[in-house]
């Protein structure tokens, strides 16, 4: 069978996959979860060895190379373009207003975390006010199983 390279088109992960020529199977990519491209090679018959060609078209390096640097520069982790610019639409804008949207997203998580400590306080809080019932009622059960120890049964006979 023949061998057949994959490469993941963000991370650039490569992979050897040995398969049928028939077969056209999908695989991800181990690292990030997205799906690896089939990559071919030229056979150089002089030199014994192959030079690889990714199948990657400009587009989608560019868009790989715009959402790297978003990542990168500005914190953003994940791009969903609505508008009709697309993703350079979203690049152009974020790159324009690249502190503001940083600071908000710094903004986002630290109320995130300010919101997660209140919680926690609040839950302490009414654990505290929970324990002393509890305990009383453990000292409770604790002397009745104490005293259901101590009985003595009687049996009598007839």
């Amino acid at each position: 069978m023949p061998t057949y390279d994959y490469k993941c088109p963000d991370c650039g992960f490569a992979d050897e996959v040995t398969h049928s020529m028939s077969e056209s199977p999908e695989y991800d990519c181990p690292d990030c979860m997205v799906l690896m491209k089939k990559v071919y090679g030229v056979f150089n018959m002089k030199r014994g060895h192959s030079k690889v060609i990714s199948m990657l078209s400009d587009k989608q390096r560019r868009e790989a190379d715009i959402k790297q640097e978003l990542n990168e520069s500005y914190g953003v982790e994940q791009v969903v373009p609505l508008a009709s610019g697309g993703l350079q639409g979203v690049y152009n804008d974020v790159k324009a207003q690249g502190n503001y949207v940083r600071d908000q997203m710094q903004e986002t998580a630290e109320k995130t975390e300010a919101t997660k400590k209140a919680k926690a306080n609040e839950w302490k809080k009414q654990a505290m006010k929970r324990a002393p019932q509890r305990s009383k009622e453990l000292v409770a059960r604790k002397a009745k199983e104490a005293q259901a120890g101590r009985a003595i049964t009687v049996k009598t006979s007839r």
